[in-house]
């Protein structure tokens, strides 16, 4: 659905029993900073649980 996507999936969460984001690679050293501005905003306001799912590591 086009628009914001933290906005629709928090909006989602009313009726599911589980959201699923995903989370960026490590690039910074922070950890708050692995996650992107919609995880962080599905977490704070989604009202199912949320899974948050790494990436799968690089292919060698």
């Amino acid at each position: 659905a086009p628009g914001d996507a933290a906005g629709q999936l928090v909006a989602a969460s009313r009726d599911a029993e589980l959201v699923v984001v995903g989370r960026h690679r490590r690039r910074l050293l922070a950890p708050a900073r692995m996650l992107g501005s919609v995880t962080h905003a599905v977490l704070l306001h989604a009202a199912s649980p949320v899974a948050v799912v790494p990436p799968t590591p690089a292919e060698e």
